[in-house]
């Protein structure tokens, strides 16, 4: 949800910026979009890292290494 968010930014602003009197206290100022894309980049290694190591192809070897990877 994050990733589409910070993908449709733009529109998402713009929308936000049309109804602002409606949406003051949920309105994103440029130093929560800021914060966001921090966020989007330090849990994308998580969300890759649990879609390589779910399933039946999720073996002790694969979850060890990715384990690694992330630290």
């Amino acid at each position: 949800m994050l990733r589409v968010a910070v993908k449709y930014e733009p529109a998402i602003d713009s929308y936000s910026k049309s109804w602002y009197e409606t949406l003051r206290e949920s309105y994103l100022s440029p130093q929560d979009w800021e914060k966001l894309r921090a966020i989007l980049a330090f849990l994308l290694p998580f969300y890759q890292a649990t879609k390589a190591t779910k399933g039946d192809h999720a073996t002790i070897d694969r979850v060890l290494f990715t384990i690694d990877v992330l630290i």
